[in-house]
């Protein structure tokens, strides 16, 4: 679903120059598809560089798009750091109706993302101007769960007092005559923004209104007090200023990238969450892994006392042995930042969750606590660092001479080989029947042959499912595979979210100094471990006594799965997905604590699916949340295109059901439709899927603009050869000539800008195979076969910045440069 903007800066190559198309106004509106992930570009007269655009620059991009109703639109600034706050990029972002009246906005600047809810469901513009600056862009448009509203983002829609503004600054700062200090102290005042209105209303229009556009005077007042805000943010002493909100009694999550973490309603975790009790024990989960991150926001606080076994000094990467410091140095390359590994996997058992910022964890509302124990140092590690790390998490004794106070309740091991070992597997032995429950990933090689340590006997192996809860393309399979949890397939982004549809979690950016925490999206069976460890440790907050081999009995049982593929245990899902509503509410059996539901309760994921324009199907799975049995009695479509039929069912009606889209029985435009399913449950009995899908006039194959593709030498930082290749049925076809003999890296991109780089902030920007992790290839002679994927990526830490930060502080991608032959 990638588009891009019609009208950009980039030249293109002196043999096939780039001729941009206007979409500046209503009447040039540029049709988009419904998802979409577009990168643009917009600029102020003169504030830019010199380009295919006119000296008069390009201050507004119009989109014309059918909406659903149940979408969000999310805008990010591409390049939000120039040296010279004075020219910021500031950015706008409005809804208009049809007859292009204005429904909402973000009228007060974007300077680093800003979303939007779908107002209603029918045809809209999306207007996106520029006030200050230059910069490119990402405008994302896709179906969300419903969370907590962006942090920042203030909004046309949103209930607030027109005329007053919530200043936060230096206390008695000086404000300019048109503004009314009317309370405050401390640094926060009261503003009046009345007399701006007044002269509002004297000229009779709505400062920076789109030529054609209309608003009523209720919303101008509102449009205006949200500009005034804008302007008394920007003056000298001043932080950050509010409109002032009106404030109802609520409580919602407030993580602002739980929103990302689609893993966790796979298996069921907000419900889970609501039955756990009031103060837990103190559960602790060891990672075993590349060591932990201590100072992240979302891990700071959630540790215990680990240590770091990687015995190699060169491996370890922080100049000694073992110590007591399992803190990870990092592995960064001339390209590339480290993959922090150890931190990703701790942050989805127990990232810092409600904290407001970053990223949820599975065992939030519990007192789980992660001991990290570092075995794996730059690349690799070895069998005897690991054993001598899961000695010391289990409180065996081990080279370091010491055990932790409290051994851990739950081992995870993200990692392995196809090498087995007795003695791994008389340790792995020992540590079981001291009751501790150890979890392994079970590959990535797509491949049924053992993996160890996930392959011993009495180590939970954990295969990996994507977002639609089939198999992941990567993951192991086999009679070895226990149960299933989610791992992610970051080929795609089915809930057009603006991410891969990988899991989100707690890393950082090392690529510069001082190296700076983020979250970053990674697939694997090492993502899928942790979220078993994390629902054991969930099990383990309510039923204390819970061993391995309990744990065994409720899994063949299938009282803390739902079944997935053939009937019973199979050799890709084991005993099935992982549910972790169904394990709280197992604990809570056996601990016979009570809390329990006695009835059936009908769920199922996904709740929402968005079909787009090339989609036909989608999987949806049924299962009973709650006690007692459940039978499906109804099943039914409220639109024709839209059919439902069984895949994998039991008796009962519970299982994998199929969505099928008919485009030809429907007009041009964007349709929304229910999958009902209905049940004999006595309270919660229908289980309702939101469906959207589109049948569009225009070419629907995606679009992200002329790429161009770079060999890359990462020893010298330097760009040997390229060439430019535009989208022919969704595919850049490429042959890159000349290159040379050498080490080379292939990065693809756009340059909407015309500043000679590809990927800067907002741009295109893939790399082979992995964006993140760019594969060294040695060239001795002609190769071919290097597929990898292109995109508009959302910048996590443009979301993540509260209204009114520096968003200079946030890291930057060093953009790659364009040879020279291929400039204009």
């Amino acid at each position: 679903s990638s588009a891009v903007d019609s009208d950009v800066n980039d030249e293109g190559p002196p043999w096939d120059p780039y001729v941009p198309v206007a979409n500046n106004d209503f009447d040039n509106a540029q049709s988009i598809t419904n998802p979409v992930s577009l990168g643009g570009y917009l600029t102020q007269p003169g504030a830019g560089g010199p380009g295919a655009l006119p000296v008069s620059g390009d201050v507004a991009d119009f989109y014309r798009v059918s909406l659903a109703g149940n979408e969000t639109i999310l805008l990010t600034v591409g390049e939000p750091t120039p040296a010279d706050p004075v020219d910021d990029p500031t950015l706008t972002l409005q809804i208009w109706d049809a007859s292009q009246g204005m429904v909402d906005s973000v009228p007060g600047g974007v300077t680093t993302s800003a979303s939007l809810p779908a107002p209603d469901a029918g045809d809209f513009y999306i207007e996106v101007g520029i006030s200050a600056g230059a910069t490119t862009y990402v405008l994302n448009l896709g179906q969300t769960l419903p969370t907590a509203a962006d942090l920042g983002t203030q909004r046309l829609a949103s209930d607030f007092v027109p005329g007053e503004v919530v200043v936060f600054g230096a206390d008695g700062v000086t404000l300019p005559a048109e503004f009314r200090r009317v309370a405050g102290g401390g640094g926060i005042d009261l503003v009046s923004v009345r007399n701006v209105l007044a002269d509002r209303r004297a000229l009779g229009s709505v400062t920076g209104l789109s030529v054609g556009g209309h608003v009523d005077n209720a919303s101008a007042d509102k449009y205006e007090t949200l500009a005034a805000a804008a302007r008394l943010a920007k003056l000298p002493g001043i932080h950050l200023a509010e409109p002032n909100y009106i404030r109802y009694p609520a409580a919602v999550p407030n993580d602002p990238f739980y929103r990302f973490q689609w893993h966790y309603a796979n298996v069921n975790l907000p419900l889970a969450w609501d039955l756990l009790p009031a103060n837990p024990p103190t559960v602790i989960v060891a990672v075993v892994d590349t060591g932990i991150l201590p100072n992240h926001p979302d891990l700071a606080g959630q540790t215990v006392p680990g240590y770091d076994f990687v015995r190699n000094v060169a491996a370890a990467g922080d100049g000694n042995g073992i110590d007591s410091d399992p803190t990870d140095p990092g592995d960064p390359s001339a390209t590339s930042g480290s993959t922090f590994h150890g931190s990703h996997v701790a942050g989805t058992v127990a990232a810092r969750s409600d904290n407001g910022e970053g990223v949820a964890g599975v065992t939030w509302r519990t007192n789980t606590r992660i001991m990290p124990v570092r075995a794996l140092g730059q690349e690799f590690g070895t069998n005897y660092d690991v054993m001598q790390a899961v000695r010391f998490a289990a409180g065996i004794a081990n080279d370091s001479g010491t055990v932790p106070s409290q051994r851990a309740d739950v081992i995870n091991l993200s990692l392995g080989s196809s090498s087995s070992s007795a003695g791994e597997q008389q340790l792995a032995t020992q540590v079981r029947n001291l009751g501790i429950v150890i979890v392994a990933a079970a590959g990535n090689e797509s491949s049924s042959a053992p993996f160890y340590p996930a392959s011993y006997d009495g180590v939970v192996s954990v295969s990996s499912t994507s977002i639609t809860n089939a198999l992941a393309p990567y993951s192991n399979f086999g009679a070895a595979v226990d149960v299933a949890a989610p791992g992610g397939d970051a080929r795609f982004d089915r809930n057009g979210d603006g991410l891969a549809d990988g899991v989100l979690s707690t890393a950082a950016n090392d690529t510069g100094v001082p190296l700076v925490h983020n979250y970053t999206v990674l697939q694997g069976t090492s993502m899928a471990a942790p979220h078993m460890a994390g629902v054991v440790a969930l099990m383990k907050s309510v039923y204390t006594n819970l061993t391995p081999d309990t744990l065994d009995q409720v899994l063949i049982q299938g009282r803390i799965t739902d079944d997935l593929g053939t009937p019973g245990r199979d050799d890709k899902f084991g005993h099935g997905l992982i549910d972790a509503q169904k394990a709280v509410i197992t604990a809570l059996e056996l601990a016979a604590a009570g809390g329990t539901p006695t009835d059936p309760i009908l769920t199922g994921s996904p709740n929402s699916v968005n079909f787009g324009v090339l989609d036909t199907t989608a999987n949806v799975l049924l299962r009973n949340a709650g006690g007692g049995a459940l039978t499906i009695t109804n099943v039914s479509s409220t639109a024709p295109w839209l059919a439902i039929a069984p895949v994998a069912v039991d008796a009962d009606g519970l299982g994998t059901y199929e969505l099928t889209v008919d485009r030809n029985v429907v007009d041009d435009g964007t349709h929304s439709a229910q999958a009902r399913f209905e049940s004999n449950a006595p309270s919660a009995s229908t289980f309702v899927v939101s469906a959207v899908m589109q049948k569009f006039p225009i070419n629907p194959i995606a679009d992200a603009g002329r790429h161009y593709i770079i060999a890359y030498h990462p020893a010298t930082g330097t760009t040997h050869s390229g060439t430019t290749a535009t989208s022919a049925n969704g595919l850049y076809n490429f042959t890159i000539p000349q290159v040379g003999f050498g080490t080379f890296q292939i990065y693809a991109g756009t340059d909407a800008d015309n500043d000679h780089f590809i990927c800067d902030g907002g741009e295109a920007c893939g790399a082979y195979r992995l964006l993140e992790f760019p594969e060294q290839i040695d060239v001795s002679g002609s190769a071919a076969g290097f597929d990898f994927v292109s995109g508009f990526p959302v910048n996590l830490f443009d979301l993540a910045a509260p209204a009114g930060s520096d968003a200079s502080s946030a890291p930057q991608w060093q953009g790659i440069p364009i040879p020279a032959e291929l400039q204009e």
